[in-house]
């Protein structure tokens, strides 16, 4: 069962518009201040359906999965990473790990090895990652996790 769509009241964010990791950044806040670990968020245009979005905090650290059938979101997504590390920053949370997927894989959400970005030794044995997060270049920023 998908989970509920959230219902932040903020403005939705549209794929492609230039605000638009301020805008997803925005709910991922509302979602961790409220300790909200999992919803949909809705992104515009409607056909390109919602993010499923993960959340696993530890204190101020965030462990962040994002699911959505449609590659423009998914590559708007994995674009938007540095800026909503940044925004998460500022408001006193560190995004610890972030990945983007598809989530046709085996059907646990996870994104099959040919869906998911990584950077190396991460890949095999996920654990916690330090600050070597803000040295990340390109697309590997994304960490595997399954």
């Amino acid at each position: 069962e998908p989970p509920p769509l959230l219902a932040a009241p903020l403005p939705t964010p549209h794929v492609g518009a230039e605000d638009f990791e301020a805008r997803f950044g925005a709910q991922i806040e509302w979602m961790a201040d409220r300790r909200i670990t999992e919803a949909r968020i809705r992104v515009t245009p409607n056909d390109l359906g919602p993010v499923e979005v993960r959340l696993h905090m530890d204190g101020d650290r965030i462990r962040a999965d994002f699911v959505s059938g449609n590659a423009e979101t998914r590559q708007a997504l994995e674009h938007g990473l540095p800026r909503l590390r940044d925004l998460l920053g500022e408001h006193g949370f560190q995004l610890a790990h972030a990945g983007v997927g598809s989530g046709r894989s085996g059907g646990d959400g996870a994104p099959s090895p040919a869906q998911r970005m990584h950077d190396g030794p991460h890949d095999a044995a996920p654990g916690p990652i330090e600050g070597d997060m803000p040295r990340r270049r390109q697309s590997g920023l994304l960490d595997a996790y399954a």
